[in-house]
């Protein structure tokens, strides 16, 4: 047994994954670790890439893309870590924070999960963790809408997006999921609470399972102090494929935990939400500069999305 496995799925992100895998083994020292990477049926030539150049790396190559969720499972039914990462592929590890998190959990015995501070390329804050998703933080969910109201608000979370502000993010939280790119679990934790859902294929998988592992008594502890660059959205596009399977799995999560009544609920709150939204973003698009409109379009295009979506779970 390994101190720790790091899992990591890949689809069609060569360049990431190499400088994900790059900056593992460069940074991670006193540590016992092995690397998996499941490649998901890629077409970029991934897997030819880890063989010729990350010899040591376990590698699963799927024929095709069975989704976040069951490649991850094919990784935590093999390994051997008494910890198991799992880490994105468009993550990049600063300094040694791999075995900082390690640590932070090795002094923290009550937590089934960890996660660290993720920042964005340019070292800009990234929200990483947060309390489950509410109703009222759903409807007014989102960057801008966050900004306007922490405008009137200060540093109050009401409407925080997952319950927790910048401020937040600076200090040790005991929170109710950490973000899915970079979680470290506990593997006893693991066995009591189960692999991850496979009906979620991805996007709230990290949520439905921190929620499981608290119902085992364990704690999920967020320390500001270890550090990973997350591009997001690398092995995705911004298509509706994207935004009906990120409502649809919502939708899950909330029949799940909650009930139905919430997930009829969050269906017409979605709605809402985007109704409102899509008014207000066409109007800044109409209005901005060349540069700005590439920053709104894909939230004005997200919300005419959830609309569709919205129209066809009600059919």
């Amino acid at each position: 047994m390994v101190d720790l496995s790091i899992a990591i799925v890949n689809w069609n992100t060569k360049e990431l994954l190499k400088v994900c895998l790059e900056s593992i083994f460069k940074q991670t020292r006193g540590l016992d670790f092995e690397v998996w990477v499941v490649d998901n049926g890629s077409s970029d030539g991934s897997g030819e890439m880890i063989k010729k150049e990350f010899p040591p790396v376990r590698l699963i190559e799927n024929m095709t893309n069975v989704g976040f969720t069951k490649a991850n499972n094919q990784i935590l039914r093999q390994s051997s870590g008494e910890y198991v990462l799992l880490l994105n592929s468009d993550t990049e590890i600063i300094g040694n924070a791999i075995k900082e998190l390690f640590d932070f959990m090795e002094a923290h015995p009550e937590a089934g999960a960890g996660g660290c501070q993720l920042l964005n390329r340019d070292g800009s804050f990234q929200s990483s963790c947060g309390r489950f998703p509410k109703l009222i933080s759903i409807f007014f969910g989102g960057e801008v809408v966050n900004r306007f109201f922490k405008k009137i608000f200060k540093n109050r979370t009401f409407f925080a997006e997952y319950g927790l502000n910048e401020e937040n993010h600076h200090s040790f939280q005991n929170v109710d999921f950490v973000k899915g790119c970079c979680i470290l679990l506990r593997k006893l934790a693991l066995e009591k609470a189960g692999l991850l859902d496979e009906n979620l294929f991805m996007y709230f998988e990290e949520m439905d399972l921190c929620y499981r592992i608290k119902q085992q008594g364990y704690k999920i502890l967020y320390s500001p102090g270890p550090k990973v660059l997350h591009l997001g959205g690398q092995s995705s596009r911004f298509v509706g494929e994207t935004v009906f399977r990120n409502l649809n799995s919502q939708a899950y999560l909330f029949r799940k935990h909650y009930g139905n009544a919430h997930v009829f609920a969050l269906k017409w709150v979605v709605a809402a939400g985007s109704l409102i939204r899509v008014p207000i973003y066409f109007l800044i698009f109409t209005l901005a500069t060349k540069e700005k409109r590439i920053l709104i379009r894909p939230k004005l295009i997200w919300n005419l999305y959830a609309l569709k979506w919205f129209a066809r779970v009600l059919i």
